[in-house]
């Protein structure tokens, strides 16, 4: 029996090599930048002795930007955040601006911006720590701002002057609302010379019963004042275009009043 000896050609296929949120940059002979780049993964390489290469790794960069989100027709007074460049494993601090819009409270951050008429749970809080929101590299992350509108008061009063409170109702800065019919049973009956006409804001804005409301004012409340017209005067109609006889009636003259008359006749005598 024959027996042939297999030597190795040593040549090494080197591995690839993945870690969370890094990027791999290849096998070296130290950790660290001191050593020397040995090759990448699935590569060959043919070693002159034993040694330990080592993977090194760089970590994933990417970035943070910041989107108001703002409501319907709302302007605030903050016109755009800067982005922020963050890197995977290093903590950074949530910008600790805060946004304001007349009508509605900044609630926080969110990677989802929601949709029109729901309200969100904000994720994030300004000035708040955040950690690796990302592991691929140069991806955008981003944060929507989060609004809800404020809670404010309306008040019926029974009228402009002096009028007594007749009813409140509470409502939510960016959400409509119909101007509740029912208020006006409350007030009927206070005077039955008079008739509802309108409600007047505190703005001298008028609104119908039964009108469809939205946005009253960014304050803590508003004032509705029931204005009212007199029942005679709503009844009465006037006619411009009547006789007006004159002041007094002119005498006839003199010459008008003559009626024509016959001569009497004249008896002549004859002389014989």
């Amino acid at each position: 029996m024959t027996l042939y000896a297999v030597w190795n050609t040593g040549i090494v296929r080197l591995p690839d090599a993945k870690r969370t949120g890094y990027v791999f940059k290849g096998w070296w002979t130290k950790k660290g930048e001191d050593g020397e780049v040995i090759g990448q993964g699935d590569t060959s390489f043919t070693p002159k002795t034993d040694m330990v290469l080592y993977a090194q790794y760089e970590p994933v960069q990417y970035r943070i930007s910041y989107n108001l989100n703002l409501p319907e027709n709302a302007f605030s007074s903050v016109l755009e955040l800067p982005d922020q460049e963050c890197v995977y494993d290093k903590e950074f601090t949530i910008s600790d601006i805060i946004p304001e819009v007349d009508g509605y409270i900044f609630e926080g951050w969110s990677r989802d911006r929601g949709t029109e008429g729901c309200t969100l749970e904000p994720e994030y809080q300004p000035g708040g720590g955040l950690l690796n929101l990302t592991s691929e590299m140069d991806e955008e992350i981003i944060l929507f701002a989060i609004w809800r509108g404020k809670e404010y008061t309306v008040n019926f009063l029974s009228a402009e002057e002096n009028g007594e409170l007749v009813s409140s109702i509470k409502l939510v800065y960016g959400e409509e609302c119909e101007l509740p019919e029912d208020i006006l049973k409350e007030i009927a009956g206070l005077n039955d010379n008079l008739i509802f006409k309108y409600w007047k804001d505190s703005a001298g804005k008028i609104y119908s019963s039964g009108q469809i409301i939205k946005n009253l004012t960014t304050e803590d409340s508003i004032n509705m004042y029931a204005i009212w017209e007199n029942m005679n005067e709503a009844t009465m109609n006037y006619d411009d275009t009547q006789y007006n006889p004159p002041e007094s009636i002119p005498e006839p003259s003199t010459e008008e009043c003559q009626t024509d008359q016959q001569p009497e006749p004249q008896l002549h005598h004859s002389e014989e």
